[in-house]
């Protein structure tokens, strides 16, 4: 039955102003259940579009996350190796410079057992005529 047959019917009943407002009423109420299923349908749309974001999202994190990770430890690596080399650097240089300390305090040792050797010698010399 269509609102014109409707209206047709309670306009003998209720008389042409109240069966107009009552059509009216009727309609208005149709509209709004018509955008109530509408909102709905929109919402469960809405819904699995942001859950679908929501996991592209997380996606693209967790692989930012593991590109950040695999930059941090080859980072970490680099400078490991950057400092291995320098402590291996600085102990031979250490090394060198003992070396070389250890040569200069031999030749000042045979200078100064040279040294004292001759005037134990002199003093002898001179004490002995």
């Amino acid at each position: 039955m269509g609102s014109f047959e409707l209206f047709e019917l309670l306009k003998e009943k209720l008389g042409e102003e109240t069966a107009r407002k009552l059509i009216d009423y009727i309609e208005n109420i149709k509209t709004q259940v018509v955008t109530t299923d509408v909102l709905i349908k929109l919402l469960d749309l809405t819904k699995s579009e942001i859950i679908s974001k929501t996991e592209k999202d997380k996606a693209e994190i967790l692989a930012k996350i593991e590109e950040l990770r695999i930059e941090t430890d080859k980072k970490i690596e680099e400078t490991r190796m950057n400092l291995e080399f320098k402590i291996e650097q600085y102990r031979l240089e250490t090394q060198r410079d003992i070396e070389r300390t250890k040569s200069s305090l031999i030749k000042w040792m045979i200078g100064l057992v040279i040294a004292q050797t001759t005037l134990i010698v002199s003093v002898i010399a001179f004490l002995s005529k």
